[in-house]
């Protein structure tokens, strides 16, 4: 009998993937973070340790992997990834940095094989394991905070180490672990579990406010905005009501004074945001060197806080071309593999929907999130434990 180990690396990856515990490589010890302004060696990509379990599943399954993929879209896969290479070359980029742009469409293409090895333990595994990581964090923030020395960052200290900072994106991945807690509070009939995984929602609600950026915030607030005007309007059509009065219900929504004056403090915020000069100086430097425009050379690290504009300064429009061809290829591969109807979810799985999606746009919008490993990882599990529940749940109703 042969032994298939990749359920059981799948099951650490999925308990390791929203923890920012780390290895550093440059001496190979376990980390958080350490403040990344004081450290002399600092790494140049803070690699978590579910990277290791989920490459060895990968590289297990390669062969597997690559049979999804028929000649004509492996060789062109292939080619455009020499392009992009090619490129990094000429603009002495280190190949870190292309790896980082492709490990999302490596987990994509892998997609289909790990929904078949994801079990009721990988499920559980993801929130559950966030969830005890939140309530140590938080205990020692308000038993012991007051002794450590900080004057900086001082809600992502645990231990002495920081637990956040730009190359990681933990904020992003609490609201991840929070969807895949609603998404479970919705999948079981069990009274007691829903229950259970209602709690840790609020949990991780509490968690994301606690450590919540701008950006968590703008996340929060959008997701919540649009599910509740797309609810209203669910129930004023159900309704048969008139489509002018549709009209004046949504102006009299999205201009409340509160909707207002929160869309007030968060463009506040963000018009005095570092963001927008670093925007402004990579564009400049695009315009006044067309070159650099088409072919890159402008960055060469991921600096721009914007996915599409780091891709551009570091390999230009034709990367950027090239990079979103091979992601469409991607999801055209795992697309039929990979049904589930949005027709089919309760309000509670349309909000988490609503706050995954969201969460991913405005990530890559206003950080990097495609580039950040702990970030990538962990929006990849959830997306895997979604795809089970929704296999799992086809397959009752078959039974039924």
């Amino acid at each position: 009998m042969k032994l298939n180990i990749s359920p059981l690396l799948l099951l650490i990856s999925s308990g390791l993937a929203p923890l920012p515990i780390f290895l550093d490589l440059s001496n190979l010890s376990i980390i958080f973070t350490e403040n990344v302004y004081l450290m002399e060696n600092k790494p140049q990509i803070p690699l978590p340790l579910s990277i290791f379990f989920l490459g060895a599943v990968l590289i297990i399954n390669l062969p597997l992997i690559i049979k999804k993929l028929s000649y004509k879209k492996f060789n062109t896969l292939f080619l455009f990834f020499l392009i992009m290479l090619l490129l990094a070359i000429i603009n002495d980029i280190s190949i870190l940095k292309l790896i980082q742009l492709y490990l999302p469409l490596i987990l994509i293409l892998s997609l289909p094989l790990l929904v078949d090895y994801a079990n009721k333990y990988v499920i559980y595994s993801y929130p559950i394991s966030l969830s005890i990581f939140s309530l140590l964090h938080l205990t020692y923030y308000f038993t012991s905070i007051d002794n450590v020395s900080c004057i900086y960052n001082c809600k992502y200290i645990l231990w002495g180490y920081e637990i956040y900072h730009a190359d990681v994106g933990f904020p992003e991945v609490v609201m991840f672990g929070l969807c895949c807690c609603l998404f479970l509070s919705q999948f079981k009939n069990n009274s007691r579990s829903k229950i259970i995984f209602i709690f840790l929602s609020i949990l991780l609600l509490f968690y994301s406010v606690f450590i919540a950026r701008g950006a968590s915030i703008l996340i929060l607030s959008t997701a919540t905005i649009l599910f509740l005007y797309k609810s209203i309007i669910k129930l004023i059509l159900k309704a048969k009501v008139n489509v002018i009065i549709i009209f004046l219900i949504s102006i009299i929504i999205f201009f409340n004074q509160k909707i207002v004056d929160l869309v007030s403090t968060l463009y506040s915020k963000f018009s005095n945001s570092s963001r927008l000069d670093t925007w402004t100086f990579f564009l400049k430097e695009l315009v006044n060197d067309p070159i650099s425009l088409i072919f890159g050379g402008v960055s060469k690290s991921i600096l721009g806080h914007n996915s599409v504009l780091s891709v551009i300064t570091m390999f230009g429009i034709l990367g950027l071309f090239f990079l979103t061809a091979s992601y469409l290829i991607g999801f055209s591969v795992v697309k039929k593999y990979c049904n589930f109807n949005l027709r089919e979810f309760s309000e509670i799985e349309s909000y988490s929907f609503y706050l995954f999606l969201i969460a991913i746009i405005i990530g890559n919008f206003v950080n990097d999130s495609i580039t950040q490993p702990l970030n990538t990882i962990s929006g990849f599990m959830l997306i895997v434990i979604a795809l089970s529940l929704s296999k799992y749940k086809r397959l009752n109703s078959q039974k039924k």
